[in-house]
């Protein structure tokens, strides 16, 4: 079923208010039932299907078979998660070894940080940030010395920054200078 203008947007904007800490109220309003494929549509490509998740589990909002959904996406992130954290402290470490430290942001500070198994978003990559560009040279090298390889695809939105295959296969890494 095809949705109105005005119901997407009151999806998004059901979704962007129970998943925004600025928002005042202690549980959200329920969504019409209708509305729920969209929002599930909207949280997977904002790679936000665990935080709203989180944010409704344990109340009558969610439906049972949306709920069951979320579930599994958040188990999912929780594990991907962990094979990540795990992933980056490898990379951390050798780079740290090839006296090299990066600056980790963006999704893979949440690994590091507070929300460590749980991020409240799927991650598609690890992104390291090196203030030179003869540093990022150094760490593509440590990289391919620890079984890592220089991506010749471009991905989806991604910039001509280089992309570093995961040998684990677990996560791209983006390098930054």
């Amino acid at each position: 079923m095809q949705l109105s203008h005005a119901d997407q947007e009151i999806a998004r904007s059901w979704l962007c208010r129970t998943l925004s800490p600025y928002w005042s109220d202690e549980t959200p309003c329920e969504p019409p039932e209708h509305l729920w494929p969209e929002i599930i549509r909207l949280s997977d490509v904002w790679l936000v299907a665990p935080r709203l998740y989180q944010s409704c589990r344990g109340t009558s909002i969610i439906p049972e078979d949306a709920e069951d959904v979320l579930l599994a996406v958040a188990d999912f992130a929780t594990v991907r998660s962990r094979a990540m954290r795990a992933e980056l402290e490898d990379i951390i470490r050798f780079l740290n070894e090839a006296d090299l430290e990066p600056v980790v942001f963006k999704g893979a500070e949440w690994l590091m940080g507070h929300y460590a198994p749980h991020a409240p978003r799927l991650m598609a990559d690890l992104d390291l940030w090196f203030p030179t560009e003869t540093e990022q040279r150094k760490a593509l090298k440590t990289f391919e010395a620890h079984g890592y390889a220089l991506s010749a695809r471009r991905w989806p939105g991604m910039t001509a920054r280089p992309i570093i295959i995961s040998r684990h296969c677990t996560a791209r890494v983006q390098l930054r200078a």
